[in-house]
């Protein structure tokens, strides 16, 4: 029974460990992929909003 008890108590160990181990590292994959995503979608929002603004600005001048 103190065996079965061992055992039980070892895979329960290795279980929270294998899994705080996995989603540390999926997390911080996870974090770079929306975090490039995001930076890339405010670029190209940000980069369009100065073009119609130079755009509208060159009008004006015009």
């Amino acid at each position: 029974m103190s065996s079965f008890f061992q055992k039980g108590v070892e895979m329960a160990f290795n279980h929270s460990i294998i899994q705080s181990f996995n989603h540390s590292i999926i997390q911080s994959f996870n974090h770079s992929i929306i975090q490039s995503f995001n930076h890339s979608i405010i670029l190209s929002f940000y980069h369009s909003i100065i073009l119609s603004f130079k755009q509208s600005s060159n009008q004006v001048i015009k």
